[in-house]
């Protein structure tokens, strides 16, 4: 039996139910979603939709996060952002290698690209964290024969979301000015001890 739902981010959710499990997928036109639902539904008919592929450990990564994109994350709160980014995901070098052949060694050096790149350390933390999410759920419910998740082995980058500015002409005085005015007698010479301990350059 199939559903169609919208979902909060304006796409349209299939989701087609047989024996006790089920497929979704997300499309922008809910047409499409219909039209999936429909042969998804034929295929379940015929015995198809959940046979145990004899490929299913020649997958690619890109396989598995294109389902992981169509079934996982529109159950998410930030699944547009998600959707966007798996997509982004998608069209890296990584995405074309197969299941059984990854390898911890090329996540990191993927970690690295991204991070010389430009990517922030927390969007490269956040995206280790959907493709070991997304290979835990193909070993445990999509039934891919994997004997570990290599995600796990890959160090994460360090996040310093830290910011250090030395004050500018005329801000030291207007800081004075305006903790005088807070009305806590403690907070001018708080300030003072502050800019006092301050470690040099």
């Amino acid at each position: 039996m199939a559903t169609i739902n919208r979902r909060p981010s304006g796409r349209w959710q299939a989701i087609v139910r047989h024996e006790g499990r089920s497929r979704s997928r997300t499309f922008t036109i809910r047409a499409d979603a219909v039209k999936w639902a429909r042969e998804t539904e034929r295929q379940a008919e015929c015995g198809a939709l959940h046979a145990p592929g004899a490929r299913s450990a020649t997958m690619t990564l890109g396989e598995v996060m294109t389902r992981y994109r169509d079934e996982v994350t529109p159950t998410k709160r930030c699944a547009n952002k998600e959707w966007h980014a798996v997509n982004a995901f998608l069209r890296s070098t990584l995405a074309g290698v197969r299941m059984d052949r990854l390898s911890a060694a090329q996540l990191a050096a993927h970690r690295d690209m991204r991070l010389q790149s430009g990517s922030a350390p927390a969007t490269v933390v956040r995206e280790l964290g959907w493709l070991q999410h997304a290979i835990d759920i193909a070993v445990r419910d999509w039934g891919i024969p994997l004997r570990e998740n290599v995600v796990k082995r890959v160090r994460r980058p360090r996040i310093d979301n830290r910011r250090e500015r030395r004050l500018r002409l005329g801000e030291w005085e207007r800081l004075i000015r305006a903790a005088h005015e807070c009305g806590n007698a403690l907070m001018p010479p708080l300030l003072v001890l502050a800019l006092e301990t301050y470690p040099p350059d």
